[in-house]
């Protein structure tokens, strides 16, 4: 049996930490101000579980509305900051495709509800063209960086 040396961080959850989302700038280049399509139904099937204790309720066309217009109030960040927090890469690549928003602007959205979630926030910086991600943290990137763009 051969015997391989591991390169682990000190800790092996540290790339569960907590992050925060690119400087806008970053998300501002010629394709990422192309919106998508928009599918009621699924943005319907990733809020309204997520949110089923919540009295503030939005439906699909207000979360798109918001997200496009970029002022947003105060509830519509906590709820929305609700959502992308207990969303992984996959949920938020779903999300994103079929939410009829462009990239900067769901960046930008992101960034004013100060979301953190690990998989969610480095999803968002793997979309950036210059973003490269530190070295010790090569396991994250490669689980939730190929989730395609």
């Amino acid at each position: 049996m051969s015997q391989r040396e591991l390169n682990l961080p000190d800790s092996v959850f540290e790339w569960r930490r907590r992050r925060n989302i690119l400087p806008l700038e970053n998300f501002d280049f010629p394709r990422a101000h192309i919106r998508t399509d928009f599918d009621r139904n699924i943005i319907t099937i990733l809020t309204k579980p997520r949110m089923a204790g919540s009295s503030f309720q939005m439906s699909p066309e207000e979360i798109r509305d918001a997200i496009r217009e970029g002022d947003l109030t105060k509830m519509q960040k906590s709820y929305l900051a609700e959502v992308f927090e207990q969303c992984d890469g996959l949920d938020i690549r779903l999300f994103r495709h079929l939410c009829g928003v462009s990239l900067y602007e769901l960046a930008r959205a992101m960034i004013a509800c100060q979301v953190t979630h690990p998989f969610v926030a480095e999803w968002m910086n793997c979309r950036s063209p210059n973003y490269e991600p530190p070295k010790n943290e090569d396991r994250l990137y490669r689980l939730h960086g190929n989730l395609g763009r």
